[in-house]
């Protein structure tokens, strides 16, 4: 047993405090195939918790697993807090691929102290030497993560997996639901013992074992008898005489009987009793036998109808014996009574199931309970996770790993509409298509942007690396039912269309009836959920459509503008600050928005007014009074009536009036005013916000927080909802007296036929929620104040006259706080004032001309702009966040404080020119009209091609009308913005014309020729010089020296780089390409990146010196070499023979010289020789690799490489002194 980076606790640094532990912080995880991360402990987990996992190998005689934990929220271990491992080995082999089992227990203390243990399970259970490990650390522990090893990679068990894999296996260990681990010992299928099948555990016999282990509580086992036909390896006769069965186990082939018999006995004791016998179905005798030692009770089977069963001779007969199932059909007529319960285990492979249900309803008299497999989609990982934990019986289910490594498969057993079927619950990771150009329209120089208004579109995965259409085409194979849980709105059902697309022609028969069936459902309570199965429709195609137009007009009006701007006007400003010009029909509406608000302030005139404020005493209160007035704009005029009232000594009240008033407790929160009321209470941008209130949903404490509605619907449970909070520490009581007195009639509102308002699901703590905690008390006491009483308070208010100008004086008496008890900190505040008579005479104090000047209205505020968004229709509530973060990044608006939106020079500029051109290309006018279409679509009242064919022909009028007119634009830009030639400075010699090329350094960096009119794109990072007054080989022109923050620094020719010699996809994603011939002489490749998942490779910087570095031309890896020792560096052209890196050829300084006996040069390898690779460190952290001296020599591991040093991936890590 080895044991592996045990990793010491990372302490709080001074004056901090150590995290919470009321709660796990992070989710811990464990690394599985590929990098997945398999949850073991979620986010939010009561302390102390703990959980078992069962894990296998995913190597062919793997001899190790490594056992490595994360902590976070990442789908996939990069990114997710590396916490530490262990390994186990040696591992029990020869052995197959996924059939090694190893359980994972995993401990977490209340002070956030972890404590992982693993071991494998079968030599454990048969009482053999097993491998176990442990490893003890933090939760809050962080540490590099090891450098990837699939040959210890490790998967989460499934049965599943094993289907289909060689059957040639000594040994198999299988958990049943009881918790027993059971050892079953398979015959080998050789032709000379002739077991045939009969020695194999199969799948069907495991299903079977399990489903007899998890429904004892229907079936009550103990003390029933029970026949078993084609008993096989025993695994179905131990799992029930496990739960107290008395069985009969049979078969027809007695050296099947020996291992049934063998593995039965080694997993005794159980409290059943189970006996053997043999049992021919062709035998009179045997059948006679099995009938007297009846009745029984229940007759079970697995996999007793498949292809090789269906037919052969009958005993001492020439006769051909009947198709098996009605060989069955015959067996279970002699053996069955009319309460005898026959279950059987059936795996389809060539249409048996089928034929077996059309033999069973010929026959008459028997009623088959068939369980169907039903495949469920839902929208994310989590919430299938949710359903599965909702809808299996007992919250029992099983876990495996899907084609997709994001997206898990949960399975159970349980009821749909009537009848027994067996569950498949996944999900996607959103949107499983995006729509697109096809490549030959990608490129930009390339491309007429008007012809992109007809272009062909086509739908890519959105993303391949997670391989989501293979994973539902997959999952879908032998199912009867599609189930979808996707979100109940526009694009939800957008994503239902590509789900099915892949999932229902790989569906089985179901005779005819509905097999697509769609869920609506608000939140993910266990509740709704439920009575969302009960009352499933089906999916919603107009609906589908509608987002289909929506994207590919946008898609290709947006991107028609977006690339003649960018480069018309990258083309001639050199400061635009911005690397898109872009437009969108909901970006420029919104943007205009804010431009106009712009406009208003800086054409806004102040103008003068005047007031006349006036200061009673009275019981030693000064008290202000209000002019009944209010202001005068004519100063005169406010002089007359000061001079009225200076000298008046005496205000007499004139009348004195109490009225009851109330303020009304607010609607129910849609999305809208959810991020309005996040963006001005808490802080929050609207993006930042849906994507918080995503993740409560997600999690289960919210409902669905896209919607427009904002009225309860008549069956919507309210009192449930306040129920579930009465046990909060913070407004639990409050929750508590509301439910004693009664809730208040919810104020009516707009029902938009989509979901209920957002409302909170289930009571949370701040430990629980963390940074989401402030949203969430937000959206909770608002619908706590949405069913209390209205805030009623009594209004005094009280007239006085001096000399003839009357003033009043207003006071406020809380009667009863209502719903600002909750909604607010504190109760809604009394204004009190003294006692008054009418007639009274009360002193005047004070007596003053106040004189102010109007103000221009406030720029927008993001809550503003989200009203002026609804109100024109532009965008949709799950867009319109987008929308506005899509103008901030493009440097279109500058986020001010108080969450206020400036617009910038080049927005405003925008604005104003499209305004010039063409007015409807901003105004929100077009983009609603656009949006109706949509709507029209959506509800079946238009159809898409029409639609989407009529936007795109308006539109593509006003672009060509736009381009004939860009001058108009163009001119207000030349006022505001630099020229190229203004911006940029002269750096490089042009390779066509021999002029100057200028560069330009403010994002997007780029160079241009002023004579040949060409514009070159340059790296975004570093600063840029010349590079010795060389050219390119290739082109002639001078190459550029880049050099970037971290001191990576390399020469680059202008043209090779814009227009790459080699193609754009061998450029892609490198810094320079080791072919050309600028790179071979001054970055000659050495060896392979030593960095985890990249393929770049590392090349002498020979501008470095003396203080040498070796840097990678795809990431940021760099190595210092010899620190300053070495005079001379060079690459030369001989390779390695143990690993193929390149040898260096060192001259170093007069007297420091690290060789001995005073040697001044060497030719070696970095890798391999121990001089050279004491000298060798990493810059980044990470450590340099050293082989094993002598090792791997001869075994041409090194020779793979092509000169690269490829065959260093077999050193060691090594960390130099």
């Amino acid at each position: 047993m080895q044991l592996l980076a045990i990793l010491p606790p990372a302490l709080p640094a001074d004056g901090q405090d150590e995290p919470s532990t009321q709660g796990l912080l992070l989710s811990v995880h464990v690394r599985t195939k590929d990098g997945v991360c398999e949850q073991l402990l979620a986010r939010g987990s009561e302390l102390p918790a703990e959980t078992k996992k069962v894990l296998t190998t995913t190597q062919d005689d793997q001899a190790a697993a490594r056992i490595e934990l994360y902590a976070g929220e990442r789908p996939f271990c990069e990114g997710n807090r590396f916490l530490g491992m262990l390994e186990l080995a040696p591992l029990p082999i020869p052995s197959y691929r996924s059939f090694v089992q190893l359980e994972v227990a995993v401990q977490v203390d209340a002070n956030g102290g972890i404590r992982c243990n693993a071991a494998e399970i079968e030599s454990r259970a048969l009482g053999e030497p097993y491998c176990y490990g442990e490893w003890h650390g933090n939760v809050w522990d962080s540490n590099p993560p090891p450098v990837p090893n699939p040959y210890t990679e490790v998967a989460l068990f499934s049965y599943a997996i094993t289907k289909h894999l060689p059957v040639l296996l000594p040994t198999r260990a299988i958990r049943l639901p009881s918790g027993r681990d059971i050892v079953i010992r398979q015959h080998q299928r050789r032709e000379e013992e002739r077991i045939g099948t009969g020695g194999v555990l199969w799948e069907a016999a495991i299903v079977l074992a399990d489903f007899v282990g998890r429904n004892t509580h229907k079936f009550d086992w103990k003390g029933k008898r029970v026949l078993e036909l084609g008993a096989g390896t025993g695994l179905v006769a131990i799992s029930l005489g496990i739960e107290g069965a008395e069985v009969c186990a049979t078969d027809g082939n007695p050296r099947v009987l020996d291992g049934a018999k063998a593995n039965i006995e080694a997993a005794k004791p159980f409290q059943g009793r189970v006996t053997v016998e043999q049992f021919d179905w062709n035998s009179a005798h045997d059948l006679a036998k099995i009938q007297e030692a009846g009745p029984w009770d229940a007759i079970v089977g697995s996999d007793l109808v498949y292809p090789g069963n269906a037919g052969r001779k009958c005993v001492d007969s020439n006769q051909q014996m009947p198709l098996a199932d009605q060989t069955l059909m015959s067996l279970f007529s002699a053996l069955a009574t009319t309460e005898t319960v026959i279950l059987l285990a059936l795996k389809d492979r060539t249409g048996e199931l089928h034929r077996f249900r059309e033999s069973i309803s010929r026959s008459g008299g028997w009623t088959l309970q068939y369980a169907p497999p039903v495949l469920m989609v839902a929208e994310k990982p989590s919430i299938a996770q949710t359903l599965a934990d909702a809808l299996s019986p007992g919250h029992k289910y099983t876990t495996r790993t899907g084609v997709s490594p994001a997206c898990k498969v949960f399975e159970y057993e349980g009821d749909f509409y009537g009848q027994r079927a067996w569950f498949k619950v996944t999900s996607c990771a959103g949107h499983v298509y995006s729509i697109d150009f096809p490549p030959e329209f990608n490129n930009w120089d390339r491309v007429d942007p008007l012809t992109l208004f007809g272009a062909p579109t086509v739908k890519m995965e959105a993303n391949p690396k997670l391989r989501m259409p293979k994973h539902f085409q997959t999952e879908a194979k032998g199912c009867s039912y599609l189930v979808l849980w996707l979100d109940c709105d526009r694009e939800g059902e957008n994503i239902c269309y590509e789900v099915m697309d892949n999932a229902v022609p790989n569906l089985s028969s179901a005779g005819g009836q509905q097999q697509v069936w769609r869920a609506q459902f608000s939140s993910l309570a266990p509740v709704d959920l439920k009575r969302a199965m009960a009352s499933l429709g089906s999916p919603n195609k107009d609906m589908s459509d509608s987002v289909d137009a929506r994207a590919e007009m946008d898609l290709k009006l947006g991107c028609a503008f977006t690339r003649f701007q960018t480069k018309y006007f990258q083309g001639k400003y050199g400061d635009l600050d911005t690397n898109l010009v872009s437009y969108g029909p909901c970006q420029t509406p919104t943007l205009w928005f804010c431009v106009r608000r712009s406009d208003e302030i800086n054409s806004f005139q102040p103008e003068s007014y005047y007031t006349i404020d006036a200061t009673i005493s009275k019981i030693g209160r000064h008290l202000d009074l209000q002019w009944d007035r209010g202001q005068v704009f004519d100063m005169p005029v406010a002089s007359l009536f000061m001079n009225l009232i200076q000298d008046t000594a005496k205000a007499m009240v004139t009348e004195i009036s109490q009225k009851e008033d109330r303020m009304a407790r607010p609607q129910a929160l849609n999305t809208v005013a959810m991020l309005k009321m996040a963006s001005t209470r808490l802080g929050l941008g609207p993006q930042q916000a849906m994507h918080m209130a995503e993740r409560l949903y997600l999690d289960g404490y919210l409902t669905y927080p896209r919607t427009e509605t904002n009225t309860y619907p008549k069956n919507f449970d309210l009192q449930g909802a306040v129920r579930a909070q009465s046990g909060h520490h913070t407004w639990g009581p409050y929750c508590q007296d509301l439910l004693s007195k009664g809730l208040a009639k919810a104020r009516e509102g707009v029902d938009m036929g989509d979901h209920p308002p957002i409302t909170p699901v289930r009571a949370a703590s701040e430990s629980q929620l963390g940074d989401a905690y402030r949203l969430y008390e937000m959206i909770t006491r608002h619908f706590l104040a949405t069913v209390s009483s209205d805030c009623k308070f009594l209004r005094t208010r009280v007239n006085l006259d001096i000399n003839g100008e009357g003033f009043s004086l207003t006071g406020r008496k809380v009667i009863d706080p209502g719903f600002t008890a909750i909604q607010r900190s504190g109760e809604m505040e009394d204004v009190v004032i003294p006692d008054f008579s009418r007639g009274e005479a009360v002193e005047v104090k004070k007596v003053s001309m106040g004189s102010h000047k109007t103000r221009p209205p406030p720029y927008l505020s993001e809550s503003d702009l989200l009203s002026l968004m609804e109100k024109h229709g532009i965008g949709t509530d799950a867009s319109m966040a987008t929308h506005i973060n899509n103008i901030c990044e493009r440097n279109y608006v500058k986020l001010a404080e108080g969450r206020r939106l400036i617009p910038t020079q080049l927005g405003i500029a925008l604005v104003h020119g499209y305004q010039m051109v063409d007015n409807e290309l901003v105004i929100p006018k077009v983009r609603a009209n656009m949006e109706k279409n949509c709507t029209l679509v959506a509800e079946g009242k238009a159809d898409i091609m029409p639609v989407v064919q009529h936007c795109l022909r308006l539109f593509r009028d006003k672009f060509i009308y736009y381009v004939a007119n860009v001058d108009l634009v163009d001119q207000l830009f030349e006022t505001i913005f630099k020229s190229l030639e203004a911006a940029g400075r002269p750096l490089s010699r042009c390779g066509d014309c021999q002029r100057y090329l200028s560069v330009v350094d403010r994002k997007p960096v780029r160079m241009f020729c002023k004579t040949c009119n060409r514009i070159f794109k340059m790296p975004q990072n570093g600063q840029m010089k010349l590079y010795k007054e060389l050219k390119c080989p290739l082109d002639n022109f001078e190459l550029v020296f880049v050099a970037n923050k971290v001191g990576k620094s390399y020469p680059i020719c202008p043209m090779c780089y814009d227009d790459p010699p080699f193609g754009a996809k061998e450029e892609q994603g490198k810094h320079w390409n080791l072919d050309h011939p600028i790179y071979k002489k001054y970055r000659p490749a050495v060896m392979s990146c030593i960095a985890d998942n990249c393929s770049g490779t590392l090349c002498l910087d020979v501008d470095s010196g003396p203080k040498w570095q070796i840097d990678c031309n795809v990431c940021l890896q760099q190595l210092a070499i010899f620190e300053d020792k070495a005079h001379k560096i060079k690459a030369t052209s001989d390779l390695c023979d143990e690993c193929s890196s390149v040898l260096l050829e060192v001259v170093f300084s007069k007297g420091k010289s690290p060789l001995p006996d005073g040697q001044m040069e060497r030719k070696a390898c970095l890798v391999c020789d121990e001089v050279f690779n004491a000298h060798t460190v990493s810059k980044t952290g990470k450590n340099f690799f050293r082989r094993n001296p002598g090792k791997g020599k001869g075994k041409g591991k090194g020779k793979k490489g092509k000169g690269r040093g490829k065959g260093m991936r077999a050193a060691q890590l090594w960390a130099p002194s």
